[in-house]
């Protein structure tokens, strides 16, 4: 049985619903949801001499995004309502650095056990068709959607996280697919990969 998952892809396609979906479907989980970064004048403050925002993002980054890959070795049942992969696209794109450095961060904690390859799954969450999809004003740049996405599409695929599947949310029709209908696709694609891995 897959204990962890993490939610991937750009805003508005549904990542919460989808957490929410999964604790109900399989029982409680912890949930870990990586926000934006929140760089504060008391975090400031703390250094003796200004400090380039780019380098406090980064350091912050670091440090949350190292801490959410040590505790996937673990046995706490995990969601990650984001993760390493929108620092990878967000922050070349919009912090001024290169996020690529959570690769490594991957491959030093996929190196600590087999663990974490057997119970993690990496989900990208797409769509095929953008007219559905509304700005609810969180997003960094919503005209960049598209871009963006083709960002966490490169990232996914640079990822050494074995078990990964893409979903498309689109039905086909212009509309979500229901959530339950979501959760199946990850669902039955995690225990395929958990097949295909033993």
């Amino acid at each position: 049985m897959t204990t962890h998952f993490i939610l991937e892809g750009c805003d508005r396609l549904s990542k919460s619903t989808v957490t929410a979906g999964l604790i109900n479907r399989l029982g409680f989980r912890h949930v870990i949801h990586h926000g934006k970064p929140m760089i504060t004048d008391a975090y400031r403050s703390l250094f003796q001499k200004p400090v380039p925002d780019a380098v406090l993002y980064k350091q912050y980054q670091a440090i949350c995004f190292d801490g959410s890959l040590r505790l996937l070795n673990g046995d706490v049942s995990l969601i990650m309502d984001r993760a390493h992969l929108g620092e990878a696209v967000y922050a070349h794109r919009y912090r001024g650095y290169d996020g690529d450095y959570v690769f490594n961060l991957e491959k030093i904690h996929c190196s600590r056990g087999s663990q974490f390859h057997e119970k993690t799954v990496l989900v990208l969450l797409t769509t095929s068709d953008w007219s559905f999809i509304h700005d609810d004003g969180e997003s960094f740049d919503f005209s960049k959607k598209e871009e963006e996405q083709a960002d966490f599409v490169t990232a996914f695929g640079k990822s050494i996280i074995r078990r990964k599947l893409i979903v498309d949310v689109n039905n086909g029709n212009g509309a979500f697919k229901t959530r339950d209908e979501i959760l199946d696709e990850i669902l039955n694609g995690a225990s395929n990969s958990s097949s295909a891995s033993e």
